[in-house]
């Protein structure tokens, strides 16, 4: 049996991830758990699924991702892929309101410094200067109506 659409998108996600920031535990044990749950079991996936998110190092929930990446024979995209994708992913998360707009311009910055969109990271460095430098790092209105228009040209930029 394979994973379907979503868990092998999430699956993908998480691949990218790994080329670009530091994964959240929580996220890779949850999703071990959902291929558990659609039925689909590999030994790498249950090693995974029974951690617990809160007591598991990021350094061992990484090897554990990896070893479930080589379970699924997912491979890994190429690092300026995995940085476009992490880049139109935390643009959706600022845009529905799942990150708080500090956090996620300043993960936005980590993914776009790594792909060749250098108008857009310059337009970010610009704002988030702006965050630091005037605002002591509280966003405001205007900052969060400026990485939302950012944030909105990234995600439409996506080829699903």
């Amino acid at each position: 049996m394979q994973p379907g659409d979503n868990l092998c998108r999430r699956l993908l996600m998480l691949a990218a991830r790994l080329e670009v920031e530091q994964i959240d535990p929580y996220d890779v044990v949850m999703l071990a758990c959902d291929f558990l749950a659609e039925g689909l079991s590999g030994e790498a996936t249950v090693e995974l699924a029974v951690q617990s998110p809160a007591c598991l190092p990021v350094q061992h929930a990484e090897v554990l991702l990896r070893g479930m990446l080589d379970e699924w024979r997912v491979v890994a995209p190429s690092p300026p892929e995995s940085a476009a994708l992490v880049a139109v992913d935390l643009s959706r998360r600022i845009l529905d309101g799942t990150i708080p707009a500090e956090t996620g311009g300043h993960r936005l910055l980590g993914a776009l410094a790594r792909t060749d969109d250098e108008a857009s990271t310059d337009r970010l460095l610009r704002l988030l200067d702006r965050l630091e430098d005037d605002l002591r790092g509280r966003a405001d209105d205007e900052f969060r109506a400026g990485l939302e228009v950012l944030a909105h040209e990234i995600a439409a930029s996506a080829v699903e």
